[in-house]
């Protein structure tokens, strides 16, 4: 007889979290379970997900799964690592049962992944190595938590490290890297201690930013994660999250993920999101849609910036959502003085139409052609823009208009105003319509004297209860803005930071290998490339890695793949 028992934690998050599959390998040949004859070379392979296990072993009842999955993926693998049979999937609908035919062989491994209702990745598991040779075989599979996400701030971490720290003491870490799209994957060990903090040290000086796994699925670390995760431990800096964790994650797990969760519809509400429909229904740290490409939460990143500064006068470094503008005015922060709750600051922040495309607020849906500007006194505020240009790109749309309308606010502008929407949405859409860099990208000194113009602009006209004046030019003033942004063109080359060189084990004539993504910094948006091979041969390779940003400017490193064969 052949027993099927995968051991998974049931609910939410269990302290240890191990699967384990028993992979059936039936013969055709009568017997072994009733497994289906195969063609001659072949084994059919049955896999099932069996009983579900909670903290401690204790099983639950047969034929149950962890909570959450509704789907399982198998593939076979021959020792090349070559995919041979597969993927086959299965569901609830036929008990999470697949079987199918694998040729025989030796060395011979199975894939086995369980997803969500969004297909996101859960589990995974990788056998040993196998001998197929027609006779029923059982394969454990040791299942893992699959860690998978999105690193953003406004633009995707590309090629950075992310850290991931648990609650044992001492502290057990992973280190995953972020691809050029931000996103990282990867398996958590088996002995990790839930809750996970996830860090991501920024470039150029910048808080660091964070997120905590209390729960299986995606986690995505962003600038508005770092908050919620600041308000659950109750630190109003990276320095106290870092100093903070381990008090907070003695609280246990499910505590700190009803911190978690509650903290972030917390901050949707203040950053008035809920009155989207489709923006507001988004969880910050799980959305399995989230992308850094200037649309939905990303646009909302684009348009607020992380800061670490003393925002109470206490002496203490605060953490901060602040505007991108030459003042950075506060719109939401975490302070030393209440670190346990988010604060709404009074100054407004805004996002282009373009990037909530399909949306709408209170009914009334969001179109291309204004902006929409999230007051702290209630209901967003609409300003027309008219069509937005196809030379810029859509996070650079964002940052700008994000910027030239919290610098007029700066000024003393009321937005809430009608009669000043009108006049603020030509002044922005005529700003944007005149600005062509190159490449469709902007510099951040670029946005910077874009923004300084606006508030010097609008400080000359704005009257009494924040009402521009009758002195009040959009066409010149929308001149002077972007001839700021013209004098500010990006000469500054692509920084890589130069990759270690890495050594790997022959297995064949050619070795396959894929190269994680070296670190890069720049004041632009910029692509990153590389001559490297799917596969090595033997001895060394030199890859160059070059970074061409959206000015022209370069910057190449270059690293060494050594391929050995000490066998």
């Amino acid at each position: 007889m052949v027993h099927r028992l995968m051991a998974f934690a049931a609910g939410r998050m269990a302290p240890v979290v191990v699967v384990t599959l028993i992979v059936s390998l039936l013969s055709g040949c009568g017997g072994g379970g009733g497994g289906a004859s195969a063609p001659a070379g072949y084994t059919p392979v049955t896999i099932s997900l069996g009983g579900a296990s909670v903290a401690g072993g204790a099983l639950a009842p047969a034929g149950t799964v962890p909570a959450g999955v509704v789907s399982m993926s198998v593939t076979a693998q021959d020792a090349a690592g070559a995919t041979i049979a597969g993927p086959v999937t299965a569901t609830a609908a036929n008990n999470f049962t697949v079987t199918f035919n694998v040729p025989n062989g030796s060395g011979i491994t199975f894939t086995v992944a369980a997803f969500d209702g969004a297909n996101v990745k859960l589990y995974q598991g990788v056998s040993a190595s196998q001998n197929l040779t027609g006779v029923p075989i059982n394969v454990p599979v040791t299942m893992q938590v699959w860690l998978g996400g999105v690193a953003a701030a406004g633009a995707p971490l590309a090629g950075t490290t992310l850290t991931v720290r648990d609650s044992s003491v001492p502290a057990q870490t992973l280190i995953l890297t972020t691809d050029a799209a931000g996103r990282y994957q990867g398996a958590v060990p088996a002995n990790f201690v839930y809750p996970l903090l996830l860090k991501v040290i920024r470039p150029g000086g910048l808080p660091p930013i964070y997120a905590m796994m209390t729960r299986t699925g995606r986690i995505n670390t962003t600038t508005l994660s770092t908050l919620v995760t600041a308000q659950a431990i109750g630190a109003p800096n990276s320095a106290a999250i870092d100093a903070g964790f381990p008090t907070a994650a003695a609280q246990g797990n499910a505590t700190l993920d009803r911190q978690v969760q509650s903290g972030a519809t917390r901050l949707m509400q203040q950053l008035g999101l809920t009155a989207f429909t489709r923006l507001g229904a988004k969880n910050p740290l799980t959305d399995p849609t989230f992308k850094a490409d200037g649309t939905g939460l990303d646009a909302v990143m684009d348009a607020l910036d992380l800061k670490e500064r003393d925002e109470d006068g206490d002496g203490t470094p605060d953490l901060v959502l602040a505007n991108r503008s030459p003042a950075a005015t506060p719109v939401v922060s975490v302070k030393s003085t209440a670190p346990q709750q988010a604060v709404r600051e009074p100054y407004s922040f805004a996002i282009p139409g373009t990037a909530v495309a399909g949306d709408d607020i209170y009914g009334t849906p969001v179109t291309g052609g204004e902006a929409v500007v999230s007051t702290a006194a209630g209901a967003p505020v609409r300003v027309p823009l008219g069509a937005m240009p196809a030379a810029l790109r859509r996070q650079e749309v964002n940052k700008l208009v994000a910027s030239l309308i919290a610098s007029a606010e700066e000024a003393g502008v009321d937005v809430g105003n009608a009669s000043n929407g009108r006049a603020l949405g030509s002044f922005v859409a005529r700003t944007i319509q005149s600005v062509t860099p190159a490449a469709g990208a902007l510099s951040t000194t670029a946005l910077q004297q874009a923004a300084a113009a606006t508030r010097q602009v609008f400080a000359a006209v704005t009257g009494a209860g924040g009402v521009l004046g009758p002195a009040f030019d959009p066409y010149a003033a929308a001149q002077q803005a972007s001839s700021a942004v013209v004098s500010a063109a990006d000469t500054v080359p692509p920084l890589i930071v130069s990759p270690a060189d890495v050594y790997i084990e022959a297995t064949g004539p050619r070795t396959p290998y894929a190269l994680a993504a070296p670190a890069v910094t720049d004041l632009s948006p910029f692509t990153l490339t590389s001559n490297a091979p799917a596969d090595f041969p033997l001895g060394t390779t030199s890859v160059v890695w070059t970074a061409t940003d959206a000015y022209g400017n370069t910057g190449s490193a270059v690293q060494h793949v050594v391929v050995q064969d000490t066998t």
